[in-house]
């Protein structure tokens, strides 16, 4: 069996007025992925703080973000859907 990639993502956790922001994709149904946070890979050389700015403005198309603090960090197994281990970042 061939080894596991890595990838280092970013989870954002938008609070606004007390209220969390979520979402989830249309084109799958609920059962598949359920209600989701913006997300997204770390790109080379980007930091997981910038990634975490990046992917909240892609995936909400606002632009007012900051970092309030990281949450914390652990490794996702991924698989069966993808032969990948995540390393995923939270902000």
């Amino acid at each position: 069996m061939p080894e596991k990639v890595s990838k280092d993502k970013v989870l954002v956790y938008i609070v606004r007025d007390g209220k969390l922001l979520v979402f989830r994709h249309t084109e799958f149904s609920y059962e598949e992925v359920g209600i989701q946070v913006p997300a997204g890979s770390i790109r080379p050389g980007e930091s997981p703080e910038d990634a975490a700015l990046r992917e909240a403005r892609e995936e909400t198309g606002l632009t007012e973000f900051r970092v309030v603090r990281k949450l914390g960090e652990y490794a996702y197994d991924i698989s069966p859907y993808r032969w990948e281990l995540q390393q995923r970042h939270v902000f």
